[in-house]
């Protein structure tokens, strides 16, 4: 391949020419991380791998590629599904998505030179570290309650012995 650079296999590598915005050049990770198949290619194609949450910051990553000439940067979701191999369970598919414009003598943007790499366990390990400061959150408060009330039921026993104790003085009067 013409942009071969030796780039591991956890990458997914794509070439997309500006002018029809067609994939000139993927590697077989590009594919199998987006589920883009093969022999289906036409003008933003791969514009349609991606859940609706990411077409906005698609689209203005594409603008500052080709309009401003600038590189960018995103982490994407995918609409390709994915499961845990533990569980089963189907989980979030997220990339990180990296893109470099190459422009010609002019200043011209010519080809977009592109790739992705799989960040779903770095999401999925944020999100459970997000969940279980969240736990945490809730046990620290439900230990102070606890702790507030042991004190409360500790108060109101004092004052029922103190009563007990002025009673039974009075009594033994």
């Amino acid at each position: 391949a013409k942009y071969s650079s030796g780039l591991p296999s956890i990458v997914g590598k794509l070439l997309t020419l500006i002018t029809s915005q067609l994939i000139l050049e993927a590697n077989d990770r590009w594919f199998e991380l987006t589920g883009h198949p093969r022999d289906v290619m036409y003008e933003m194609s791969w514009m349609e791998l991606f859940k609706e949450s990411s077409v906005s910051i698609l689209d203005e990553g594409w603008n500052q590629l080709t309009k401003d000439g600038m590189p960018w940067s995103a982490e994407l979701e995918l609409k390709k599904p994915r499961y845990d191999p533990a569980t089963g369970d189907k989980v979030d598919n997220w990339v990180l998505a990296d893109a470099q414009p190459e422009l010609d003598e002019n200043g011209t943007v010519r080809t977009i030179m592109g790739s992705i790499t799989d960040i779903t366990l770095q999401k999925r390990s944020a999100k459970d570290a997000e969940a279980r400061a969240r736990l945490s959150e809730q046990l620290l408060l439900r230990t102070q309650e606890a702790e507030a009330l042991q004190k409360q039921r500790l108060k109101e026993a004092e004052e029922t012995r103190r009563q007990q104790n002025n009673f039974i003085d009075i009594t033994s009067q």
